[in-house]
C-alpha cells in the first residue's frame, strides 16, 4: 500500500494506493544486466517472450529448472561432469529432481536472495514513507519455489537488507485469483456507492426545484 502523496499519476494526495509492482518484469530496460550470466540469456532467448520479464525469468520455478538444466549441460560439455558423457533425458529429469544437487540449490539460493532484495526495496519505501521506526508485515506468498524449496536464505537476506522490517510469510492458495476477486468486490461496492449518492443528490435537486 502506497502512500496517495507519492503516486504521481493519480490526483489527490490523502489515503493509500494498492499498488501492483509488476516485478518480473524488472530488468526489461537492461537494469539487470550486469548481473544477467549467460544461462540467463540463453534461457531468455529460447523462452516464448523473450526480452521481458526479466526477473520472473531468475526467480520463477517455471524457469529455475531449465537455467540449472544449462549449468549442468555446460558442465557436461567442459568434461567437469559425468565425463562428459550426455545423460539421457530421463536420467538428467530425475537427477533435477534432486534437492542435494548443488547447482540446484546454489540456482534456487539466488532466486531467494534476489526476491528477498526487491522486497527488502519495498519495505524500507514503505518505512521511510510513513516515517515509521520499524514495520511489521505480512506478505502472502503462492508458488512451488516457496513451498518446496528451503526459504532460510530468504529470511536472512531480508533480516540484513531490512532490520528494521519485520517481515512475516503467510502460504496462500490461487493469490492471484483471490486478489482479482477482492479488487473486483471493492470495485463494484464503490460503484455502487457512487450511484447511491448521485441518485441521492439528484433527489435533493428535484426537491429543491419543486
Amino acid at each position: 500500500m502506497e502512500e496517495m502523496k507519492n503516486v504521481k499519476r493519480v490526483e489527490g494526495k490523502d489515503g493509500r494506493m494498492c499498488i501492483n509492482t509488476e516485478w518480473d518484469g524488472f530488468g526489461d530496460d537492461g537494469s539487470l544486466e550486469d548481473i544477467l550470466t549467460k544461462f540467463d540469456k540463453v534461457v531468455d532467448r529460447t523462452s516464448i517472450n523473450p526480452g521481458v520479464h526479466t526477473f520472473e525469468k531468475m526467480i520463477s520455478g517455471m524457469y529455475l529448472g531449465e537455467i540449472v538444466r544449462r549449468v549442468l549441460m555446460k558442465l557436461t560439455e567442459k568434461k567437469l561432469l559425468f565425463k562428459g558423457k550426455r545423460l539421457r533425458p530421463c536420467v538428467l529429469q530425475e537427477l533435477l529432481r534432486q534437492k542435494s544437487l548443488l547447482t540446484r540449490q546454489t540456482i534456487s539460493s539466488r532466486s531467494a536472495r534476489l526476491s528477498a532484495a526487491a522486497l527488502a526495496t519495498i519495505g524500507n519505501r514503505i518505512l521511510a514513507n510513513r516515517g515509521l521506526p520499524h514495520l511489521k508485515t505480512t506478505v502472502g506468498v503462492d508458488g512451488t519455489v516457496y513451498k518446496k524449496h528451503p526459504n532460510d536464505k530468504l529470511q536472512k537476506v531480508l533480516r540484513l537488507l531490512a532490520p528494521n522490517c519485520d517481515i512475516k510469510f503467510l502460504v496462500s492458495e490461487d493469490c492471484s485469483g483471490k486478489g482479482a476477486a477482492m479488487i473486483t468486490a471493492v470495485s463494484q461496492q464503490l460503484a455502487l456507492q457512487s450511484r447511491l449518492l448521485e441518485e441521492s443528490d439528484g433527489e435533493e435537486e428535484n426537491k429543491m426545484g419543486s
